[in-house]
């Protein structure tokens, strides 16, 4: 190389080169087990009842995921539920959302911007070419140093996009500032172990690392970060000062199946593992599912979401997931020929993701069918011993007394065959038509008027009739 060139090069390091570093998260200074973004730290709106817990998981899928998040966000706004005596959105008593990959998008900005996103969100976001926009940051001649460094990546071009234009460079310090909820849990997968790892400060703490700090766009950028196209992201895992002990629901969690949990959070404890790299939550949970199941009973889970207060459970809570799964015209037969790389690849990471979320929907309508069929046992129970004036004690019916409810919204369920097969053969991009994105949120709407679990939900928020209890 001449020497005028390495000149040119060493100039243009030096003026991109504050710029070549990835955003890290930071150590923490102290730990505590109450400081930071957690959910016992986001407290209820002000239309929000800690009795009805509502809460809302948003699958992977680009921005056709993100397009019907935000679909059957608009319909919950637009719903209008009476509870503990007064009106009031359905949408209001939303307390978690769980999201990965596409609506990851929609759910940091419901959870940064709250209402804002009705106003905002379809032209910053679901009628953007964001795949575009990638590709002309890359090709772009100032980004093209920031590449050649060792330790930024696509992956990390993405999030400082993702920052500038979508989340106006907000951090979880400004989530936790804005003191209400909904709590955000943003999935990704760690790629060494193949497990979920959400970016919560209890999940932080066995980094010892500040979440605060960490830009949301970061971590929805992680989320996305589809295998083999994006490279993933590093997370740093610092040493424990002498002091530090393992958190203590760390230390109390159950085994569990490794169907439900492959392996346990203890080892980000081990110094030998000073970096943890993270990519597409969907690679171990597409639905967002896993942190609810393990957060409601408080399993390898800092979050007991089932309540703020242990003594104090709610009379309701309310499942919705989001299932954007699209279906492909495609049929890989043995005399059609070898499948190219790019179709390979996206059948490999996605074909078991479908098997494992219709697992994960199996599981979640059995235990709460269980919930309840026991609930409505022990009220039976209860009520021929009281009618004999008798006492009795079943150790099995000692259950609390919360109804649950569960929703899947899913292409599948819409009736018009024509409209769902469009609608579910959108390709999982991060570009699409402003008719496609049109089409899919109102797909929402049209799911959820058909939907007889949503509707027998509406039935028990109604106003009693005639006043009647």
């Amino acid at each position: 190389m001449h020497k005028s060139a390495y000149i040119t090069l060493i100039i243009m390091l030096a003026l991109t080169g504050c710029r070549t570093m990835p955003v890290r998260n930071e150590p923490l200074e102290s730990y505590s087990e109450n400081y930071g973004y957690r959910y016992r730290n986001i407290a209820p709106g002000e239309d929000d009842s800690d009795s009805l817990l509502l809460i809302l998981t948003f699958s992977g899928g680009g921005t056709r995921a993100a397009a019907l998040a935000y679909g059957v966000l608009c319909v919950l706004r637009d719903t209008p539920i009476f509870w503990e005596g007064r009106t009031r959105r359905l949408l209001d008593e939303t307390d978690v959302i769980s999201s990965v990959s596409g609506g990851s998008l929609a759910a940091a900005y419901y959870g940064l911007f709250g209402d804002q996103i009705f106003d905002e969100f379809p032209e910053r976001v679901l009628y953007r070419n964001i795949q575009g926009s990638l590709i002309r940051s890359i090709l772009s001649p100032g980004n093209i140093f920031r590449l050649l460094s060792p330790f930024y990546g696509r992956t990390d071009l993405m999030a400082d996009n993702f920052n500038q234009r979508i989340f106006d460079d907000k951090t979880y310090g400004d989530l936790l500032a804005r003191k209400t909820r909904p709590y955000i849990i943003i999935n990704t997968t760690d790629m060494a172990r193949g497990s979920r790892l959400g970016f919560t400060q209890g999940m932080f703490d066995l980094f010892y690392s500040d979440l605060s700090s960490y830009p949301v766009g970061n971590a929805v950028a992680a989320s996305a970060a589809f295998p083999g196209l994006l490279a993933p992201m590093a997370l740093v895992n610092y040493p424990k000062p002498e002091t530090f002990k393992p958190p203590q629901w760390l230390e109390k969690s159950p085994d569990l199946h490794p169907s439900i949990i492959p392996d346990n959070p203890k080892q980000y404890l081990e110094t030998s593992r000073k970096n943890i790299y993270v990519l597409d939550g969907g690679v171990s949970d597409n639905l967002g599912l896993l942190p609810i199941i393990m957060g409601m009973d408080g399993h390898y889970s800092d979050d007991r979401i089932s309540s703020v207060i242990p003594e104090k459970v709610p009379d309701k809570i309310i499942i919705i997931t989001v299932n954007a799964a699209g279906a492909t015209k495609q049929r890989w037969e043995l005399n059609a020929g070898f499948p190219g790389l790019i179709n390979t690849l996206l059948a490999a990471g996605t074909t078991p993701l479908g098997n494992f979320s219709q697992a994960q929907i199996g599981y979640m309508r059995q235990q709460i069918a269980y919930h309840n069929s026991l609930k409505e046992i022990k009220k039976q129970v209860e009520h021929q011993a009281t009618a004999h004036g008798v006492s009795i004690d079943v150790p099995a019916l000692d259950i609390s007394g919360t109804e649950y409810h569960f929703v899947e919204v899913a292409f599948e369920q819409m009736p018009n065959g024509e409209e769902r097969d469009h609608v579910s053969t959108i390709p999982t991009t991060f570009s699409l038509p402003n008719e496609d994105v049109d089409r899919v949120c109102a797909a929402a709407k049209t799911i959820l008027e058909n939907n007889l679990d949503f509707q027998h939900l509406l039935d028990t928020l109604r106003p009693p009739i005639n006043n009647e209890p």
